[in-house]
């Protein structure tokens, strides 16, 4: 399964102001009615959920999905 993805244009001054830069992971995620687009630190989200995925940000909504990886840039398939 494929999440889709749509490009939102962001300052790129806003970005390096929260040290989003080339290279770095950032992660974003729907809260409330914001989406909220932050520095991703170390499996943060992992580390928080534990083995409940539920309203983990990576998690696939549809499926359950771990979608950490192809947020990444990787494809899974090591």
């Amino acid at each position: 399964m494929k999440y889709d993805f749509e490009l939102i244009p962001v300052p790129t001054d806003a970005l390096e102001a929260v040290g989003i830069i080339p290279g770095v992971m950032a992660e974003a995620f729907v809260d409330g009615k914001r989406i909220v687009i932050q520095k991703a630190e170390d499996d943060a989200f992992c580390k928080s959920y534990n083995e409940d995925c539920e309203d983990c940000p990576y998690c696939c909504p549809c499926c359950g999905e771990c979608l950490k990886e192809q947020m990444a840039g990787g494809d899974g398939d090591d």
